[in-house]
């Protein structure tokens, strides 16, 4: 059984779900962006950062939902979308030189969205850390949740 089974092993448990503090602050992160109304930030942070890194998951997530008879066909069409924003969000990071103020910034947006989503996905199935990155998005430590 795969690591994407054990996630939700039945119908119930999908209705039992008891959101984590990492699912509320990956949520609070796409208010955060909302609140900013900057278009290049919701690009970089959303789309290249948690849109790319979540896509193989939701993809084989969404199987094992159908199997559980709570899949939606809204669901599915979103996971393939979601492989074509993750690579248009790059536009906006390289638009800017690395080492500039702006340019860090985006970088820095998309980087602490990767690492918000992981923290989430992994209090799901009970890991205990997430991954920390520089700017040059090196992981630099694992910190405990």
């Amino acid at each position: 059984m795969s690591l994407y089974e054990e996630i939700v092993k039945n119908y119930q448990q999908v209705r039992e779900v008891i959101i984590t503090k990492e699912t509320n602050a990956c949520v609070n992160y796409a208010y955060q962006m909302a609140i900013e109304q900057d278009r290049e930030k919701w690009l970089v942070g959303l789309n290249s950062g948690i849109e790319r890194y979540s896509n193989d998951f939701f993809k084989a997530i969404a199987q094992k939902m159908h199997k559980l008879g709570v899949g939606d066909e809204y669901f599915d069409v979103h996971v393939e979308a979601d492989e074509h924003h993750s690579i248009m969000g790059l536009d906006y990071i390289t638009k800017y030189k690395a080492d500039s103020t702006r340019g860090k910034i985006l970088i820095a947006k998309a980087l602490k969205g990767i690492e918000l989503w992981a923290s989430m996905i992994h209090s799901w199935i009970g890991i205990s850390t997430y991954p920390k990155f520089n700017l040059k998005g090196e992981i630099i430590k694992d910190t405990k949740c």
